[in-house]
């Protein structure tokens, strides 16, 4: 500079006078530095340096850089200084300082100037503040290093697709543990990515959905999914979401920028779900009870094809695919034409609300008989109810064929009963009285023989005996007629002449009150009666029977008890089979709501019976589950018995 301001003819004045106005008033940090033999030493700052660093000029001035510098910043600017020295050159270097205004990112030219001989003498150096583009730099580098670590990281397979020239032009590493493909493999396929790797089924779609990437808005994101093809054959399903990332001239898309991720175990498991459920509703549809599901707030979650059937020919107006509508608000609206349809509705939202697990309501509809069953149930925490209608018409016709021919068979016994009871006292006991006289007259007869009147006698003492059990039994086949006398007379009538006759000690309580059960009710006790005390005279060797008959609340209740052999007696001869009177007994019974049982000890056998006062039976119309009264007649046929 100063060769070519003096071929300028510039006055060496002016040349001075021009360098201090440079340096006073230039906006870069300069100064210069003394080179000795052994040590640098600091001549001069300028005012702008003094500003940056806040060093100044008066403390440093002559002095060396250890001497007015922090030593680590003193060991850097030395060794740069004897750098230049031993280059004989310009250098050019950035460095961070710690200097007394902060952190400096200095970019630094250090020149070397000579004196007459060659020696370099001085340093002049030129220091410009680059922190703030350094920090820019800096940030840039970080949030490029974070965005290439966070692309590494993601599970998803990033992209930037060229819609111009159908390929990617960047794509991440985990293509390949997703695909099976490499980067490289993936990019040598340029633009035939998509006819090698889309399956055919999908590819239509995915030409399609590029064609409207063109066009996608700046903040909208498009959505696919396809199949793509691995090296070995398999393809797996994909899903894509893109953003615009660059547009051309014309403001169409021209490249976006994607994410895609492997759903294939989704997939899977979407595939084994719908199995499951198409499972489920073929089960269901192979049911001919017609099923609804609900969910915890009444609405349809599924229905069987009997319950669309069924919902078809109803009085009730349903949507053509009823899953979603709500189930209860269905039948709450039809209440007023639906004598049932408002019990069905509280009883439904009671069994969601958890006040109860199930219920049923039987109706007539159609000219049918049908019994509404439902029950609640959890399944991952959620409430769900099962309802079903089911047509039991047929069941019901097979009850009352039941009941007809239990009361036909409970009749035939009756009737035989009265035979074999009468053709006992008219005729057996007649002969067994003649038997008797004709004994009494070869006791009178006989010649004085010790041995001879001994068996005579004996053989007077068992037709004593024949006579005395005829007599019990003859009378336990005729019951008492309760069309002639009220319940509580005629049973204590009947069970104090059973206890005359069969020799038994007797303890009876009769409530009066009994008379005021319905007839079905009357004739079930009295046959309970009758068969208990059969089994006492005939199995249980007893000799003393309690009879306890009274009105509990809305049943009529009864309890007999014997001190006999009970249920436990080994000889087989004591342990006989019940006959067909208590099982068909036991049936009806049952049949009106109550319940019989027998049990027994060594101490003897107890029967227990409860029976409702007005029993709802099946003469009236009413639905009893047909099930119920199957499951009463295969018990009573497996029970042991006494």
């Amino acid at each position: 500079m100063r060769a070519l301001l003096r071929r300028l003819q510039l006055p060496d004045t002016l040349l001075e006078q021009a360098g201090e106005v440079w340096f006073e008033n230039s906006s870069e940090s300069l100064f210069i530095i003394a080179v000795e033999p052994d040590r640098f030493v600091i001549e001069f700052l300028n005012p702008a340096h003094e500003r940056r660093t806040g060093l100044r000029n008066a403390d440093v001035s002559g002095r060396t850089p250890h001497e007015c510098l922090p030593p680590a910043v003193a060991d850097s600017v030395t060794e740069h200084y004897r750098s230049c020295v031993e280059a004989g050159h310009p250098i050019r270097y950035e460095e961070d300082l710690d200097l007394p205004a902060g952190v400096i990112h200095y970019q630094t030219l250090l020149t070397p100037v000579r004196d007459d001989t060659g020696r370099i003498y001085r340093i002049l150096g030129s220091a410009r503040d680059v922190t703030l583009e350094y920090e820019a730099l800096r940030r840039e580098e970080d949030t490029r290093s974070l965005m290439q670590q966070m692309i590494e990281a993601s599970p998803d397979i990033l992209y930037v697709y060229d819609l111009i020239e159908h390929r990617n032009v960047f794509i991440t590493g985990r293509v390949r543990d997703i695909l099976g493909w490499s980067r490289d493999e993936i990019a040598a396929m340029d633009g035939e990515v998509l006819g090698r790797l889309i399956h055919p089924e999908d590819l239509a779609a995915v030409v399609d959905h590029l064609a409207r990437l063109k066009f996608l808005a700046d903040e909208a994101i498009a959505e696919v999914e396809y199949r793509m093809r691995r090296p070995d054959g398999r393809y797996v399903w994909m899903h894509s979401r893109e953003k615009v990332f660059r547009r051309g001239t014309d403001g169409l898309v021209t490249r976006v920028f994607g994410s895609a991720i492997g759903i294939q175990p989704y997939k899977d498991a979407e595939a084994k779900l719908s199995s499951a459920t198409g499972l489920l509703q073929a089960t269901l549809d192979s049911l001919t009870a017609q099923i609804a599901i609900l969910d915890d707030s009444g609405r349809i979650l599924a229905v069987n094809q009997a319950w669309r059937q069924f919902a078809e020919r109803s009085s009730f107006i349903w949507p053509g695919n009823p899953v979603g509508a709500d189930y209860v608000e269905f039948f709450h609206a039809g209440a007023d034409g639906e004598a049932n349809a408002a019990a069905v509705a509280e009883g439904i939202q009671a069994l969601l609300a958890g006040s109860r697990s199930d219920f049923q309501v039987p109706y007539l509809w159609g000219g049918r008989r049908f019994l509404l069953r439902a029950n609640r149930f959890e399944h991952e925490g959620a409430v769900h109810a099962v309802v079903a209608h089911e047509d039991v018409t047929e069941l019901a016709s097979v009850r009352r064929e039941l009941d007809a021919t239990a009361e036909r068979l409970l009749r035939s016994q009756e009737e035989e009963r009265r035979r074999i009871g009468a053709e006992l006292h008219d005729s057996t006991t007649q002969h067994l009285a003649a038997a008797g006289l004709a004994l009494a007259q070869v006791q009178q007869l006989m010649p004085d023989d010790p041995a001879l009147a001994a068996a005579v006698e004996r053989g007077m003492a068992s037709l004593t005996e024949a006579q005395r059990e005829i007599r019990a039994f003859s009378y336990l086949l005729f019951p008492p007629s309760l069309d002639r006398d009220r319940l509580a007379s005629a049973l204590r009538h009947f069970i104090q002449g059973f206890a005359r006759r069969a020799g038994l000690n007797l303890v009876c309580k009769v409530d009066d009150a009994a008379d005021g059960a319905a007839p079905p009710a009357q004739r079930a006790i009295l046959r309970v009666v009758q068969e208990a005390l059969t089994n006492v005279h005939r199995h249980a060797r007893a000799t003393r029977v309690a009879v306890t008959i009274l009105v509990d609340g809305p049943n009529l209740m009864l309890r007999i008890t014997d001190n006999g052999i009970g249920l436990l007696a080994t000889t087989d001869d004591a342990v006989p089979e019940l006959g067909v009177g208590i099982r068909s007994m036991r049936s009806r019974v049952r049949q009106l709501g109550g319940d019989v049982s027998l049990t027994g000890s060594r101490r003897g056998t107890t029967v227990l019976a409860s029976i409702p006062l007005h029993p709802a039976t099946g003469e009236d119309g009413a639905i009893h589950s047909p099930e119920d009264n199957l499951r009463i007649f295969a018990e009573d046929a497996l029970t042991p018995s006494r």
